[in-house]
């Protein structure tokens, strides 16, 4: 639920923004967008390694899975060479 704060981030940018007392420069423009992209990106890695441990995927795969995983796809035997 916290990537919705991306959204909620934004809204409160764009609100100051048009709505605020003093203009702001190019450069604070930048710096408070390149921030909520910072934020941004954090929040959907920490989302992934979530989605990661709930699957047991990666890293927080069981060792049988990893072991399979292995075995098949070094599997070089019924491959066609045409």
């Amino acid at each position: 639920m916290r990537a919705w704060g991306t959204s909620d981030d934004l809204e409160d940018f764009i609100t100051h923004f048009y709505e605020g007392t003093r203009s702001m420069t190019q450069d604070e423009v930048f710096n408070v967008v390149w921030g909520l992209k910072e934020i941004h990106d954090i929040r959907m890695q920490a989302l992934m390694d979530c989605f990661k441990r709930t699957f047991r995927l990666d890293e927080y795969a069981p060792v049988e899975a990893t072991e399979l995983k292995e075995q098949f796809f070094n599997n070089k035997e019924g491959i066609c060479d045409d």
